[in-house]
């Protein structure tokens, strides 16, 4: 899980019917996280 937060409790938080959608949501994040830069970086 992303900074230790239960699956379920992101499953009910983003309103997903399959814990298997959140997971896919998830690996994305995960695979994803070093890419994901903020507008601000750049000022």
């Amino acid at each position: 899980m992303l900074k230790g937060i239960d699956i379920r409790s992101i499953e009910l938080n983003l309103g997903h019917a399959d814990v298997r959608t959140t997971e896919i949501y998830l690996q994305l994040a995960k695979a994803m996280r070093g890419e994901i830069t903020s507008p601000l970086d750049d000022l």
